[in-house]
């Protein structure tokens, strides 16, 4: 079994070089070069990025991934995570939220606001441009596979067999009957066609509606706010554009329907608003958002008459699809607030027990935060009774699932995977797994060992008996199995980050393996290079780091530029 302590444990080891996954630039390298790189670093996955975080279960995931999209053929992809794909959906959600308020005035009130706003539409159609070409270029998610896709040509298909046609309508459409947006005296022929251009550029960008909402899930994440909050702007957002939408439409389908001259019972005319060139904008959009709102909530609105049967059919639309969202948004607001969503309302009562429990042995807060991070881990914001759900699954299921559950170390640990399947799902249903905190000692130097151990997630600092740190294990890497001739271990090993580790008595391990020789001979040849390669970081450390390996890696090796004074000699 392993043990946890409470030792403190300090990584010595150079951050910078874990996280190196471009290779560096020389001391000479021009300004262009240096400029390439900033862009390539801003396209990488950012580990501080809260969808990485979400996403990678630790820092050693991270690496890899950034070590996967640093290959050359990845040079051109944004990758998903990216500090630079994060300013484009904050780029998109601004322009998408400018344009789904702003299309229905433009066509709902014949573009009559355009001189107000034309140098923010400007700008707007602008950053479209430059958004619609990143996206063939961005990478993308596979939520069900739970997979990162950076592959050009991947990307390129995904976008053209999803989004492309409707970015195309929505962005170009504009320009195509911006010949019509600035005549001053439209034609009756031209309502019609207004209408439908509007039907048609509303339904473009509201294909996104499922993105722009999932960038505002992203945002609220990056300002540590919570779900509720996240709930609360969807409902205010939903509400705000609906009713918007349908005030455009209240002013823009009477036009259609009767064209310049307005019969004596509209309320158009009734408002004195009939005569729309002489009538501010202002007090077209205020009378018509007034009625909207009255009819979308159910209020009573007696200040108009409406008896013409075009309008009544407007605003009965209106009354159904308002007491319809009203009675959606009552219903998920009860959810929000824990009537519903047992899984999470359990976590949460979880989490106020252990508030409790700390509170009442007066904890420090280092061990409050390191309790709170480890059930997160643990239980990914959700509570569950696992044990009790594999007790109800045939011995079957319940191997499939330990399978299942370890495929990523199964994938990274060469050993286990030359194992056949029989023989590595008994072994999986021998072994036992533990989460380790950062700086919790999992083995220690000196002390007899009884297990032998697989990282599934994580990291883990390999010490000598020196208190010298000298390298890390990652995903896949096994440990355990380094002893001196009386069976004690000769490494410490720490957990740098949170880390799962499965275990299994060492005893029956190697009798799983006794039963494949060739599998056993493996294993004794890789536990063989172990040691050599550990002994020679050791010998590397003893010596200062002089040898000539080390001072390569270091750059010692290297001639560095030398700023040389130029001496001009003129003539008299």
């Amino acid at each position: 079994m392993p043990r946890k302590s409470k030792e403190v444990h300090e990584c010595t080891l150079s951050s910078k070089l874990m996280n190196k996954t471009l290779y560096p630039l020389p001391p000479n390298a021009s300004n262009t070069a240096r400029f390439l790189r900033v862009i390539r670093t801003l396209c990488s996955m950012d580990p501080k990025n809260v969808k990485s975080k979400d996403f990678f279960r630790n820092k050693s995931t991270m690496f890899g991934e950034q070590k996967r999209h640093a290959k050359k053929h990845y040079r051109f992809v944004i990758h998903p995570f990216s500090k630079l794909n994060n300013v484009i959906k904050v780029v998109f959600f601004i322009s998408w939220l400018w344009r789904f308020y702003s299309v229905p005035v433009m066509y709902g009130f014949f573009f009559r606001w355009m001189h107000t706003f034309l140098v923010i539409d400007i700008i707007i159609n602008i950053l479209q441009y430059l958004i619609f070409i990143s996206f063939f270029f961005v990478g993308y998610v596979v939520s069900k596979k739970k997979e990162i896709i950076i592959e050009p040509r991947k990307i390129l298909f995904h976008y053209l067999k999803t989004y492309f046609i409707f970015d195309v309508i929505a962005v170009f459409y504009d320009d195509i009957v911006s010949v019509y947006k600035h005549s001053e005296n439209l034609l009756g022929e031209y309502y019609m066609y207004n209408y439908f251009a509007s039907v048609v550029v509303m339904f473009a960008y509201f294909t996104r509606f499922k993105y722009f909402m999932g960038v505002l899930e992203d945002i609220i994440k990056m300002l540590h706010l919570s779900k509720t909050v996240f709930s609360l702007l969807f409902h205010l957002f939903v509400v705000s554009i609906t009713i918007h939408i349908f005030t455009c439409e209240l002013f823009l389908l009477p036009k259609i329907f009767y064209g310049e001259t307005f019969p004596n019972d509209s309320w158009m005319v009734e408002a004195g608003v009939d005569r729309i060139s002489e009538v501010p904008f202002v007090n077209l959009y205020t009378e018509a958002l007034m009625i909207t709102v009255c009819f979308y909530f159910g209020a009573s609105h007696d200040k108009y008459a409406f008896t013409c049967p075009e309008e009544e059919i407007v605003l009965t639309v209106i009354s159904i699809f308002g007491r319809l969202y009203t009675l959606y948004m009552i219903a998920d607001l009860l959810k929000m607030f824990g009537l519903v969503g047992i899984s999470e309302s359990k976590y949460e009562q979880y989490l106020g027990q252990l508030e409790e429990y700390m509170s009442s042995k007066n904890l420090p807060d280092e061990l409050r935060i390191r309790l709170l991070k480890y059930y997160e881990y643990k239980l990914q914001k959700h509570y569950f009774n696992e044990n009790q759900i594999l007790a109800t699954l045939s011995e079957h299921l319940r191997i499939e699932m330990f399978l299942f559950g370890a495929r990523k170390l199964i994938e990274k640990a060469q050993l286990l995977k030359t194992l056949p399947r029989t023989t590595l799902a008994s072994l999986f249903a021998s072994m036992s797994t533990e989460t380790f905190m950062p700086t919790d000692i999992i083995t220690k130097a000196g002390q007899p060992v009884e297990d032998v151990y697989f990282i599934s997630s994580g990291t883990v600092a390999v010490v000598n008996a020196a208190n010298t740190e000298i390298t890390h294990l990652e995903d896949g890497d096994e440990f355990g199995f380094l002893v001196t001739e009386d069976g004690k271990l000769i490494y410490t090993h720490i957990a740098v980050e949170t880390s799962e580790i499965y275990y299994i008595s060492k005893k029956l391990f190697l009798e799983f393996l006794g039963a494949h020789p060739e599998i056993f001979k493996y294993f004794e040849n890789k536990v063989k290079k172990r040691i050599e390669k550990f002994d020679s970081i050791e010998t590397t450390l003893l010596l200062g780091g002089n040898d000539i390996l080390s001072s390569l890696r270091s750059g010692k090796l290297l001639e560095r530029q030398a700023v040389r004074s130029v001496n001009f000699e003129f003539e008299n």
